[in-house]
């Protein structure tokens, strides 16, 4: 994988939560990708965004119109494996007052499409009623 983090990127998260919502996303791009992913951050102000993008395999129909609340292991019908990473991975970041979303880039120039799965915290945990996460750390790059 390609990683570039932005200088002064900050989350306020559970580590293992993270660790997991980390751990899921990049073996969904490793066994489902065309490429080696890329992992990358931004940050303005108290936003931070953590994107996921790797190339679709050619031929692939993926429905990436999904938003923040429509991570369910429907949303890669076609390809091989129980769906159910992503959607663990939202209801993570949701139970942490973080957003999970996902879009298609159009490649360009007879580039593959990339499907990004983006991260956002604002740096506001919050632990949901329910949810098993523990207190918050910081995490900066």
């Amino acid at each position: 994988p390609r990683v570039s983090c932005a200088k002064g990127a900050t989350i306020l998260a559970d580590r293992d939560a993270l660790a997991r919502i980390f751990d899921n996303l990049i073996v969904n791009a490793l066994r489902h990708g065309a490429d080696a992913p890329c992992v990358s951050t931004r940050s303005e102000n108290e936003t931070t965004r953590i994107e996921f993008a790797n190339a679709v395999v050619a031929g692939a129909q993926i429905d990436a119109t999904a938003s923040s609340t429509a991570f369910t292991k429907q949303m890669l019908p076609q390809l091989s494996g129980s769906g159910l990473g992503l959607a663990i991975a939202a209801n993570l970041a949701h139970a942490m007052g973080m957003e999970l979303s996902a879009h298609v880039e159009k490649g360009d120039g007879g580039a593959p499409d990339s499907l990004v799965i983006a991260l956002v915290s604002r740096n506001r945990y919050i632990a949901r009623p329910g949810r098993q996460v523990a207190a918050p750390q910081e995490f900066s790059t």
